[in-house]
């Protein structure tokens, strides 16, 4: 399944570790999101991991699941359709 994860996370520190776990999980496409393709199982491993690493006071952890047929749907008018999400997962 692909998934989009995004953080907001106040300390340099701990948002450079996040960004490193997160770069080796999938592909960067800003600097606080990246896209993945992860099974739901390490999916929930990843986001364990993030959950050790952020402060749940100040700082934030998502990720939202994509449509299977995501990259499949056609382009009209030269403009890619927008992905459709299946559900979301919030640290």
């Amino acid at each position: 399944m692909h998934w989009i994860i995004a953080y907001d996370i106040s300390l340099n520190r701990r948002r450079s570790r996040a960004a490193k776990r997160l770069e080796r999980a999938g592909l960067r496409v800003q600097k606080s999101v990246f896209v993945a393709e992860l099974p739901r199982g390490e999916l929930q491993q990843l986001m364990d991991e993030l959950a050790r690493i952020i402060d749940p006071e100040t700082d934030s952890v998502a990720a939202w699941a994509l449509q299977q047929n995501w990259r499949d749907e056609q382009v009209e008018s030269g403009v890619p359709k927008q992905p459709v999400f299946q559900g979301s997962v919030v640290w």
